[in-house]
């Protein structure tokens, strides 16, 4: 009999205890049962918790890498690059002539209506030309100061584009 004490309790301890006070043996039952439950619920939590990071990082690896953005990004950087050029000899050919125009009207105070807004429209679509080129610079160059863009611009292109 003493050594049953010394190890622990017997069954029929635990069957006695039961039909004595059948309800307190059931609550002892049921709460280790939710205890266990949430022990088993922090583990799990605590577990997702320190994946979380882990997960979202193979997801961005995984949507920056897939052929599809890797060709529409390159595609995009050649295309802006491409536009880019393209409003420069705009630019150019306005500033032409803007400049074409000055000097065949004359003395500005001998400027006709006519002149004057024809200076003035001139003078617009050079701005404008100008607004847009900025646009597509800082479009470019915000691309590439993204890390999971900046991958897909070639060796041929420029870092960035001047303003």
């Amino acid at each position: 009999m003493d050594t049953q004490k010394k190890e622990g309790r017997t069954w029929e301890s635990h069957e006695q205890e039961f039909l004595n006070d059948p309800k307190r043996k059931i609550r002892k039952i049921v709460l280790w049962t939710i205890g266990l439950g949430f022990l088993v619920g922090g583990i799990f939590w605590t577990v997702d918790l320190f994946m979380t990071p882990v997960q979202t990082a193979k997801d961005v690896v995984k949507k920056t890498l897939n052929a599809d953005n890797g060709i529409q990004n390159y595609e995009w950087f050649k295309q802006q690059y491409n536009d880019y050029q393209a409003i420069n000899t705009k630019i150019t050919d306005a500033d032409t002539a803007v400049v074409r125009f000055k000097r065949e009207a004359g003395d500005r105070s001998k400027w006709t209506f006519e002149d004057k807004n024809e200076s003035s429209r001139l003078a617009s679509i050079l701005d404008g030309l100008k607004y847009q080129r900025a646009d597509i610079a800082g479009k470019y160059n915000a691309r590439s100061k993204m890390l999971n863009r900046e991958l897909f611009k070639t060796s041929d292109l420029p870092a960035e584009l001047p303003q």
